[in-house]
């Protein structure tokens, strides 16, 4: 009796057993969603970098820059105001000898409020 050894015969088999095993390990659910979440994972991380990345480069530095020293400069001007605004009610209501915790004062101020700036505080 002759035995042969085809080599060729020995590879094809380990690879199909190989191929098959994988596809067995693959088919588990667990294996299944740790794959999915990697997946996911790393296309939405990658999709996420992209974008940002994109639209950082999209920004004008000096246009955003304007605005911002205008949003700046505009809440700046307002709280001026209504400290201003307030200080001289306050000054006001000294001025009468309102008390700062008294109910009907405190009705008196915002009367005082109406009148100079037309509005309630």
């Amino acid at each position: 009796m002759n035995i042969r050894i085809d080599e060729s015969s020995i590879a094809e088999a380990v690879r199909d057993s190989v191929h098959d095993a994988v596809n067995a390990a693959l088919k588990g659910y667990s294996v299944q969603s740790a794959i999915a979440q990697a997946m996911a994972h790393e296309i939405t991380s990658g999709a996420i970098v992209q974008a940002i990345k994109e639209a950082v480069a999209q920004v004008d530095h000096q246009q955003l820059v304007h605005a911002l020293a205008r949003e700046i400069q505009v809440a700046t001007t307002k709280a001026a105001i209504a400290i201003l605004q307030e200080s001289m009610v306050e000054a006001i209501a000294k001025l009468r000898g309102l008390s700062t915790y008294s109910e009907e004062d405190k009705r008196e101020r915002e009367m005082i409020r109406q009148r100079i700036f037309g509005r309630e505080g």
